[in-house]
This record gives structure tokens, sequence and C-alpha cells, in this order.
């Protein structure tokens, strides 16, 4: 009777330890992003004399296998709207 009291007890501590295991990782991802040092943001305005923003070889990747952007230079005009439009495939 005691032994399968305990063979029900350690069945059921080890269907719970996936969990645990999962929790514990959860804290330390938490404790990890708490640690981080905040990004300073800025509260002046840039002076813009003309309004134009220039963009010079620009690259840009969803991820560090496919560049989707290789060196790219365009403009942005004062009240214009400007779009990159494109697949990612």
């Amino acid at each position: 009777m005691i032994g399968v009291a305990i063979s029900n007890m350690m069945t059921t501590l080890g269907s719970f330890y996936p969990e645990i295991n999962y929790l514990n990782k959860a804290a330390d991802n938490i404790i990890e992003v708490q640690d981080e040092t905040p990004l300073k943001f800025k509260t002046e305005i840039p002076n813009l004399t003309n309004g134009d923003i220039h963009f010079d070889n620009v690259h840009f990747s969803y991820n560090d296998e496919v560049e989707v952007l290789h060196n790219i230079n365009f403009e942005a005009k004062p009240k214009t709207t400007t779009a990159l439009i494109g697949s990612i495939w």
C-alpha cells in the first residue's frame, strides 16, 4: 500500500517536471529583460532645414540569412509619402 502511494506520488511529481523546467526558463528570461539597460529617448527635435531626408547605403534583412535591401539610396521629400514595397521572398 505504501509502495503504491509512493509510486503515485513519484508519477505525479514526474509529470510536473516539464512545467517546472518551463517556468524556470521563463523566470530566467524575465530577469534577463529586467537587467537590460533601457533605451535613451531623445527629447529634442532635429533641426531639418529643408525637410529632405536622405538614406544612403541602406541594408536590411529580416534575419541573418536573407538580406532584402542591398545598398539602397533614396530621398524622402517634404509633404510626400515614401514607401518601400515588395515581397520578402
